[in-house]
């Protein structure tokens, strides 16, 4: 995760199918605090990608499930 002052930037990987379009993710927010980012998978050839979602962060949030996948987010002090 990279954080900046407008968000968060999230890089990870992820298998989905192998002709994958953008019109197969849903992203919402369940209220202040939650994000949910879900990926459509339509047929079992399945390639594996890198992906990159950019969260804005006001207001904070404190849970982002990613496909089912819940991660849970912690201001970290230096």
């Amino acid at each position: 995760m990279n954080s900046n002052l407008d968000g968060e930037r999230y890089e990870f990987q992820s298998c989905l199918d192998a002709d994958f379009q953008k019109g197969q993710i849903t992203s919402f927010q369940v209220n202040d605090t939650t994000v949910v980012v879900k990926f459509e998978r339509k047929n079992s050839k399945q390639s594996l990608y890198k992906l990159t979602i950019d969260v804005e962060a006001y207001p904070r949030y404190s849970l982002l499930i990613l496909d089912g996948d819940s991660i849970h987010m912690k201001a970290v002090e230096p």
